[in-house]
């Protein structure tokens, strides 16, 4: 279990608490011991301010790395998940209307924007890939080759799949390791 900042004080506390109120005193009783007290407090002063800063250091790193935990997080519940869903609808959209029909055209449409909305929570290599699958399909759908059975777009689709399924890995695996667990 980490300690927190408070365990630390806590046992700090009673060496501080104790040291200084003592030094005090001797550099009140004892006045021709100035210099050798004046040291003393120097070094007790550097020694406090050296961990304070260490502390401080501490909740730094401790904040970026809750704020890089917490992006992972935002990236699976706002991009990988509904993608990975609106994947899934598109493909069934695909073998259900055939290669016509106007449903697979607003469904590759509400695809592209919800890309285009949030292309900016993946990696640059599996926004290309998710670019390449986006035309492909419309390829697919438009272009002078029809390909019926959609064999470029599964391809494609297949291809994204696996690079977002790696990613996602990943990230729930850093996720665990931050929460420990």
């Amino acid at each position: 279990m980490a300690k927190t900042v408070c365990d630390y004080c806590k046992k700090y506390k009673i060496i501080l608490c104790g040291i200084i109120p003592f030094t005090l005193v001797l550099y009140l009783l004892y006045p021709q011991t100035n210099n050798i007290i004046q040291s003393e407090l120097i070094v007790i002063l550097v020694c406090i301010t050296w961990y304070y800063a260490y502390q401080t250091r501490r909740l730094v790193d401790e904040q970026e790395a809750k704020k890089n935990a917490d992006f992972w997080e935002k990236r699976i519940i706002e991009f990988y998940s509904p993608f990975l869903i609106k994947l899934g609808n598109l493909n069934i959209v695909l073998f259900k209307e055939g290669e016509n029909g106007n449903k697979i055209v607003d469904v590759i449409d509400d695809l592209h924007d919800f890309f285009e909305k949030k292309k900016y929570m993946v990696s640059r290599e599996t926004s290309d890939n998710i670019f390449a699958l986006i035309d492909s399909l419309w390829t697919s759908l438009l272009g002078k080759d029809i390909d019926p059975s959609f064999d470029n777009f599964n391809a494609a689709r297949n291809e994204v799949e696996s690079i977002i399924e790696k990613e996602l890995d990943s990230i729930i695996c850093k996720i665990r390791k931050f929460y420990k667990y």
